[in-house]
């Protein structure tokens, strides 16, 4: 006879010897178990495919690269413009002393030596603060036209949008010149002001004692924007054009 427990467990197994009770009992747990683990495979694989997918948090946006671009090269500027700018001052006075057909300065180290014996360590930095003032002016305002152009006027996508870049680039930066050429006009004056040459010096050019004098002075006589055009020119104001001095008076 078996045992009640085995009758209570299997009720559907009759009672049979207990060798063969045995293994119809291994077959039976090897069938369950292969169910079992077909029914947690597919259990496990239901809920990979159910569960949700998660996306990747979303970047932060990355800071915009104008300010702190704009601000390298703000410095880079106006180290080279500090550094450059006693070539820049001998430069504009070797071509205003053809005015007077002078040979004061007749090479860069003697050009180096007048200028510090006349005037001192100064005189290589004689109009060196409008200069400064108008580059980095002209700077912040093309980066800034170009960025607000390229991020807001120009799609992205399109196939030339490295060309237009470049042109915006292009565009803004000579509407920035146009509008600082103000400080670029009154520090080659300055440079030349009162050096002894003729063309900085009465009738052709009256002595200014600082830039912001210069400035002054200009922007009473309308003149502020002179020389800026290449082809169009305009008679100073309050002056007249003599021929046979070939000078304005």
């Amino acid at each position: 006879m078996c045992p009640r427990s085995c009758g209570q467990r299997q009720p559907a197994i009759e009672c049979c010897p207990q060798g063969e009770t045995q293994g119809r009992g291994a077959e039976v747990r090897r069938v369950l178990g292969c169910e079992r683990g077909s029914v947690q495979h597919r259990h496990h694989r239901g809920l990979y495919l159910l569960r949700p997918c998660r996306l990747p948090p979303p970047a932060p946006p990355p800071d915009s690269p104008f300010l702190p671009q704009t601000s390298r090269e703000m410095v880079a500027r106006s180290a080279a413009t500090l550094i450059t700018h006693p070539f820049h001052v001998i430069t504009l006075r070797c071509m205003v002393q053809f005015i007077g057909r002078e040979t004061k300065y007749s090479g860069t180290l003697s050009a180096f030596a007048t200028i510090y014996r006349e005037e001192g360590v100064l005189g290589f930095f004689a109009g060196l603060i409008p200069r400064l003032l108008g580059d980095i002016l002209s700077l912040w305002l093309c980066n800034m036209l170009a960025y607000l152009i390229n991020t807001y006027a120009l799609e992205n996508g399109v196939s030339t949008m490295a060309e237009m870049k470049s042109y915006s680039q292009a565009v803004t930066g000579f509407f920035a010149s146009m509008l600082t050429y103000p400080f670029v006009l009154v520090s080659n004056l300055m440079a030349v002001n009162n050096c002894g040459l003729a063309g900085g010096l009465l009738p052709y050019a009256p002595t200014y004692s600082s830039w912001l004098d210069c400035w002054s002075q200009l922007h009473r006589e309308g003149n502020m924007s002179r020389g800026n055009s290449l082809f169009f020119r305009k008679v100073p104001a309050g002056k007249r054009y003599v021929w046979e001095e070939r000078r304005f008076r």
